[in-house]
């Protein structure tokens, strides 16, 4: 008799997002999972996560919900201060329909010490299994905000697989490893947490699970800001939960996984490149491949690290790297070789944004 395998699939079809909001409970859920919150002499947090299709349950060690690191003034030493929700006052909860479908909870608090008024938004749609938070909050008082953590709370079995953080190349050839955007696992309950956002960095310190990221703005009175929304997502067996991960990716990236053929400077110049070398290999390329060849064009040539101003005492008013001076200031002969080859310009810009470098004039240690 022959055995029949019967494929059993990693995720269940969702119904209907439910929120069930009541003076005492805040639920927001559906068939994959349920964020429960609490309100305890004022205090708001969330009181468990289940995950409904791995049937386990998360129970905070801590309840700071959001944590931001604030101070008076990204140049000044010893005057950072953190903000919690621990440290806010609940106003009051409602249920609200986002533009993408998804239902939602609002959640409103208030420090009148800190001068702050927050607002907590979770969203969760039929379909998926994660949910998004974000967090906006109103200023009276004048401050700088250092970081943001959306994310703050203790979970046993929290676990950041990806540790390395050398935001730098000024150490050892190969040792650029900035951990940016890495998620956050929990090992026995099966979810996964981050930042929808490249450059946040999500930790885990002695169970303390933090998804955030550093700002470094100037807010003055009646100032408002919102953050990149936090996720959180669930899997069925915690074995397969960076599985789940990259089914989310594949779900929300803006098109479909596909194959893109570009010519990237660095690999012949490194850092020495220029706009008539530039143009050479461009020329050389599109010749040899596309002329000769019948290749189609390549999606992208693309000048790597070589075409940037990174000199510390260079004028960065404008708050992005200069062009310097082996290029154009619009890059025109570069665009009008790319243009000749039926391809578009692509530019390399360094994932720590100013790789390392001083910022004399600004103060910027």
């Amino acid at each position: 008799m022959k055995k029949i395998l019967i494929p059993m699939l990693s995720l269940i079809a969702a119904v209907n997002a439910e929120i069930k909001v009541n003076s005492k409970a805040l639920t927001i859920e559906n068939d994959f999972l349920r964020r429960r919150f609490s309100v305890e002499a004022g205090k708001f947090r969330t009181a468990e996560i289940v995950n409904k299709i791995g049937r386990k349950k998360l129970i905070p060690t801590n309840y700071n919900e959001f944590q931001l690191r604030l101070s008076e003034g990204a140049g000044t030493v010893g005057t950072d201060y953190f903000v919690t929700a621990s440290d806010m006052k609940f106003l009051k909860a409602k249920p609200y329909s986002a533009e993408n479908g998804a239902k939602g909870l609002k959640v409103y608090l208030e420090s009148k010490k800190h001068g702050l008024q927050v607002q907590l938004s979770y969203e969760l749609a039929e379909k998926d299994f994660y949910l998004r938070k974000q967090l906006t909050f109103k200023t009276s008082k004048l401050f700088t905000l250092e970081r943001v953590d959306v994310e703050s709370l203790g979970f046993k079995d929290a676990y950041q697989p990806y540790t390395h953080k050398t935001i730098t190349t000024q150490t050892k050839p190969g040792d650029f490893k900035p951990g940016l955007g890495q998620p956050l696992f929990t090992t026995e309950t099966g979810t996964f947490w981050g930042i929808e956002f490249p450059a946040a960095q999500n930790t885990v310190k002695e169970g303390q699970l933090s998804c955030g990221y550093l700002h470094g703005q100037d807010l003055k009175a009646g100032d408002s800001f919102t953050s990149y929304k936090a996720v959180v997502g669930v899997a069925d067996n915690p074995k397969f939960i960076k599985d789940a991960f990259y089914d989310y990716i594949a779900r929300i990236r803006i098109r479909p996984l596909r194959l893109q053929a570009q010519y990237n400077s660095w690999f012949d110049y490194t850092g020495g490149v220029n706009k008539q070398k530039f143009v050479n290999s461009v020329n050389k390329v599109n010749d040899e491949l596309c002329v000769k060849r019948g290749v189609k064009p390549l999606a992208a040539y693309v000048i790597d690290d070589g075409w940037q101003d990174s000199n510390r005492r260079s004028d960065w008013s404008e708050k992005v790297w200069p062009i310097n001076g082996k290029f154009d200031q619009n890059f025109e002969t570069s665009r009008a070789a790319i243009a000749n080859a039926k391809s578009t310009l692509g530019i390399w810009i360094s994932p720590c944004c100013n790789f390392g470098a001083l910022g004399v004039a600004s103060g910027l240690r």
